[in-house]
């Protein structure tokens, strides 16, 4: 009988962790594993959070070329370094020599060179008020490159002084005159001309050949870029908002005084006056990427758009989502209040391409 009662017991035991282990393995199997899609999208969200701030002291307009900021850092010890040291070895001079470009870049320049050989890595030293979808803007790459050959994991890597390696194709082509040797072309082109040999693969050009030349312009293409952007017509709008609340717009986007220092500052957003407790609506279908406190917003909702757009809405009472729902153009995602840097009761909303602020105004049908 005891036997009997032992066999028993211990079919149950093991019939229990069967059950446990099948537990366990739908458990693990219906959990979402996160794709590198999914590292990347949280990594850009980080960074937008980070780099929003109700003023801006130069902002750039959505169809502004370039900043006109930062600093391209591409001298001859720039060239020296990546051309002769090995992985281990540095560098210990002045702050515009880098260490031997890291495996990720070398690995990013490979795929990309395998397509088009003019691809190159530039140096750039991040200037105040660069983000990282303008320093991508500005070399005409995805800004994915730049997180990719860069290894960026946090926005503190991309604070202004630190030193990234872009990923690029700019540069002009250039066919080899009958005297034209290697200094000449540098002197021409404002580059060293160690940077002609590396990107060549040529100690020595030969007439009639055409050879490029990395971060090179031409000085007439500098003329015709200032004419052309005299004439050049309005983007076309990319997006089409519906006003967040009704009501007066007690401060417009651009410049004005702060009211807390008196000091000229640029508004990145427009304040509409509405009373506490008014419904605040979303003024474009999206993403909630943020809803939680921000100092200066006070209680704010951002939401992301196709396309690279997010809009702000701040200084609430209380936020209506939670980060991560989806909304339609509308819906309500907060009540509207004064909390943060205010003076009275508003919604402070902004509209902006990644970072770049832009007027919501001109984009509300």
């Amino acid at each position: 009988m005891n036997r009997r009662h032992f066999t028993l017991a211990t079919i149950a035991f093991i019939a229990v962790l069967l059950l446990l282990a099948l537990y366990t393995n739908i458990v693990a199997g219906g959990a979402k594993k996160k794709s590198p899609d999914d590292g990347m999208a949280a990594l850009e969200q980080a960074v937008i959070m980070n780099g929003l701030s109700m003023f801006s002291e130069n902002p750039l307009r959505e169809d502004e070329e370039e900043a006109g900021e930062g600093q391209i850092i591409y001298d001859e010890s720039f060239d020296d370094t990546i051309a002769s040291l090995g992985p281990e070895e540095k560098d210990g001079g002045s702050d515009t020599q880098v260490d031997s470009p890291a495996h990720a870049a070398r690995t990013v320049l490979a795929e990309l060179k395998e397509k088009d050989s003019r691809w190159h890595l530039t140096n750039y030293r991040i200037a105040k008020g660069d983000n990282l979808w303008t320093i991508a803007k500005r070399y005409g790459v995805d800004h994915r490159l730049i997180i990719r050959a860069n290894e960026i994991e946090t926005p503190a890597m991309l604070a202004p002084g630190n030193v990234i390696m872009v990923p690029n194709r700019n540069g002009v082509s250039h066919t080899v005159k009958p005297g034209e040797t290697i200094k000449s072309i540098s002197g021409t082109y404002r580059v060293t001309p160690r940077s002609i040999q590396e990107q060549n693969k040529s100690m020595v050009l030969k007439t009639n050949t055409t050879i490029f030349i990395p971060d090179a312009r031409k000085p007439e293409r500098l003329a015709a870029k200032a004419a052309v952007a005299v004439s050049k017509p309005a983007a076309g709008l990319g997006i089409a908002l519906a006003w967040p609340v009704r009501g007066g717009i007690t401060s417009g986007f651009g410049n004005r005084l702060d009211p807390f220092t008196r000091r000229p500052q640029f508004h990145c957003g427009v304040d509409i006056y509405v009373p506490i407790d008014t419904p605040v609506m979303c003024a474009a279908a999206g993403s909630v990427i943020f809803s939680g406190w921000k100092d200066g917003y006070g209680n704010m909702v951002v939401v992301s758009h196709p396309g690279g757009y997010i809009t702000v809405y701040a200084h609430n009472k209380q936020n209506t989502v939670a980060a991560g729902a989806e909304v339609k153009q509308g819906q309500q995602v907060a009540l509207s209040g004064m909390t943060g840097a205010v003076t009275g009761p508003h919604v402070h909303f902004e509209l902006r391409k990644y970072l770049t602020p832009l007027n919501p105004l001109r984009f509300i049908r």
